[in-house]
């Protein structure tokens, strides 16, 4: 027998109503509703203001936590209709609410035209590209929206926030949407497309990340990585770097392998055999010889100065700066499988003959001219032949204007033999000789002393030239900023 008092608790004299919420702002932040009740509370709001409307407690999902604050605030807004019942009877002063109850609440001209339903659920994309742009720059695919009723479960806020979860059938998506415009959208595909303002990632540990195919990334503005340890990249095909300016700021930078290849040199080339007399003028600090080799003797007299490709992306410099970090850097002890040599005679454009070049250890003094002077920023000439830097930028006088980094020019059997020898000044001579650091001297990449002539005049300086700049073919080469090395010899084999 339950008691007269509680019996208003008990439900024998149940009371169910529908209303219209006033308010959410709960003090107590439980939750709370004040809502005006059809037929007790009536509609004059100064008979009872709205500010003096009971506080409804709402039944929530068991799905939330409910106690020791992991429960969740409500989604109701002030305007919904919702249900409940009095749990305590006639007296009608302790409200529940269970739920809301969907409404319509326009109708023009006898047609519905508003109704609670979020129209993103009913087949309408109120969320266009003006709000989420699409980016051209990356190829994102197109909004894949094309929601049906009732598949679309939608949660919006007041506040312009979406989450969509969709299971139309063919395009099924998953959609969380920030009023900015930020958002991130699983497609139908599985693809996931992510726009944000800006965005950051910290991650405590170590973090990994599988690319099946091909990864792009565009940068419209700087790029900045800092590696507070090593860096190992790995690369099993080509690396391609464009730029207006690379600059490796290390003393230590070693770049392996050969970069700025050109294409093949179409022309035909005459190898001559010499012989050990065909060698440089020696004195007392030099009587080596070193053996004898093959030198090219081109059949062209026109040599055009060339730009490589990347002229502009690198800044010019003076090309003794590149001679000397590769003279320091690399082995170049001529052998007949010396891969850093063959390297010169594919970069200059003899890639057909470069394995044979080498393996004849045919003269390469000019082929490492031309690479380093594009390297450096410089015009070059595509060619193998020493001769061809006679006439090459502009010409120096170099008994009164000698620099480190000029191109000496050297014939052999007489200024119109068509062979010769060439290097780079490095700023240092006496009346009688000449300090160079070229390739193919005593058979290595060294820096060694030349007679300026012979007494029978088979040998001597055809010309000094100084290197000027890819871009426009005038500017002159820097000055160096490399202390030049001493000769440890003088004159020897150039063959």
């Amino acid at each position: 027998m339950i008691p007269t008092k509680f019996q208003d608790f008990y439900g024998d004299v149940t009371r169910w109503f529908l209303g219209i919420v006033k308010s959410v702002d709960d003090p107590l932040e439980l939750g709370r509703l004040q809502v005006r009740i059809y037929g007790i509370h009536g509609d004059d709001t100064e008979q009872i203001p709205d500010a003096d409307l009971p506080w409804a407690q709402v039944i929530v999902p068991i799905t939330q936590g409910g106690h020791n604050g992991i429960g969740n605030n409500l989604g109701i807004q002030v305007g919904a209709r919702v249900c409940g019942m009095f749990l305590d009877g006639q007296h009608s002063q302790d409200p529940i609410i269970f739920g809301s109850v969907p409404k319509i609440e326009e109708i023009k001209d006898e047609e519905i035209s508003k109704i609670t339903t979020s129209k993103l659920a009913t087949g309408t994309n109120l969320i266009t590209t003006e709000n989420k742009p699409i980016d051209g720059n990356i190829d994102e695919p197109d909004h894949p929206y094309a929601a049906t009723y009732p598949n679309n479960k939608v949660q919006v806020t007041p506040r312009g926030h979406v989450i969509e979860i969709d299971d139309t059938t063919d395009a099924e998506r998953i959609h969380i949407y920030h009023r900015t415009g930020s958002f991130i959208e699983i497609h139908p595909s599985g693809d996931v497309v992510t726009h944000s303002k800006n965005a950051w990632k910290s991650v405590t540990g170590n973090d990994r990340e599988h690319v099946t195919t091909d990864k792009e990334l565009v940068v419209d503005n700087d790029y900045t990585m800092t590696i507070r340890g090593n860096l190992d990249i790995q690369v099993a095909k080509n690396v391609t770097i464009n730029g207006k300016q690379i600059d490796l700021n290390s003393t230590s930078t070693q770049l392996k392998g050969r970069i700025l290849y050109d294409d093949a040199i179409a022309f035909e080339v005459e190898e001559l055999e010499v012989t050990a007399s065909d060698t440089a003028p020696a004195d007392d600090l030099n009587t080596e010889g070193g053996p004898v080799n093959s030198d090219l003797k081109e059949n062209n007299n026109d040599y055009d100065e060339k730009s490589p490709v990347t002229c502009g992306q690198v800044p010019q410099t003076n090309p003794y700066d590149m001679a000397k970090s590769l003279k320091d850097n690399y082995d170049w002890k001529e052998t007949s499988t010396n891969e850093n040599i063959k390297g010169l005679w594919k970069e200059i454009g003899y890639t057909t003959n470069a394995d044979k070049f080498t393996a004849n250890r045919t003269a390469w003094c000019a082929t490492f001219v031309g690479a380093t002077l594009k390297r450096s920023g410089n015009k070059y000439i595509q060619t193998a032949s020493s001769q061809a830097y006679k006439n090459y930028g502009t010409e120096v006088d170099y008994t009164n204007d000698l620099q480190q980094g000029d191109v000496v020019v050297f014939h052999r059997k007489g200024s119109n033999s068509g062979l010769g020898h060439t290097g780079f000044a490095t700023g240092r001579q006496t009346d009688t000789h000449i300090e160079v650091l070229g390739g193919n001297q005593g058979n290595d990449l060294t820096t060694r002393w030349f007679p300026k002539k012979s007494d029978n005049q088979q040998w001597g300086i055809t010309s000094v030239r100084r290197a000027t700049s890819c871009e426009d073919g005038t500017t002159a080469a820097p000055a160096a900023t490399t202390t030049a090395d001493n000769a440890g010899a003088t004159g020897g084999s150039v063959v």
